[in-house]
């Protein structure tokens, strides 16, 4: 690797080409010589970096929580719970059901044996940290009247698992599925409904 690169381009490169082989050959599959010789550099600019292969790894991981995160941090400052929450929903289950997140979520979960603790790494920096964004969204709602919940993190987590919904799963159980923007939108829209619907402070339909 040149040395005109500077470090974060340096890593940027490392983990892109970490993740295409993680992804093609597995966990297990993917050696630092391969890494070394897809990335450039050497094992010590790993090592320096990212401390071993697992290291690596979960900086891959860690790297993608972070981009679907960023995701569910769109909300602004207008408190209307519908129309915003189903554009950021939408946006948010549009990126996990294409292939390379697919691929991922499946790669995780074939690597837990090889890593005992990258399922509560995983977790917490997706699930409790990723999610902050959206409960303090849902907070504010809560706060302004808008809504009535007793936990925002909790409220935001189950949000999120109707937004996946069946979807998320039979893209992960059979490849050649692929849904329409009709199928992700029209979930996306029941979920918010049907999650609003037992807040709203005043019982209305949406």
């Amino acid at each position: 690797m040149s040395k005109n690169v500077s470090k974060s381009e340096r890593v940027r490169l490392i983990l892109s080409a970490a993740e295409a082989l993680f992804l093609e050959h597995g966990y297990s599959g993917t050696s630092l010589h391969m890494l070394t010789a897809q990335a450039g550099g050497s094992r010590r600019t790993i090592y320096a970096e990212f401390g071993n292969k697992e290291g690596l790894f979960k900086a891959v991981i860690e790297q993608k929580t972070n981009d679907m995160a960023s995701i569910l941090s769109e909300f602004g400052d207008v408190l209307d719970p519908k129309n915003t929450l189903v554009k950021v929903c939408q946006t948010f289950l549009k990126k996990m059901l294409q292939p390379d997140m697919l691929a991922l979520f499946k790669l995780m979960l074939n690597t837990l044996p090889f890593i005992p603790d990258l399922g509560d790494k995983i977790y917490q920096n997706a699930i409790v940290k990723g999610t902050k964004p959206l409960a303090i969204y849902l907070s504010r709602l809560h706060e302004a009247g808008v809504i009535n919940i007793n936990n925002s993190l909790e409220a935001s987590q189950l949000l999120l698992g109707m937004v996946k919904g069946p979807l998320h799963l039979h893209c992960l159980l059979d490849a050649s599925f692929v849904p329409s923007e009709q199928q992700i939108n029209g979930q996306v829209e029941q979920a918010v409904d049907i999650f609003l619907n037992g807040i709203l402070t005043n019982q209305a339909k949406l």
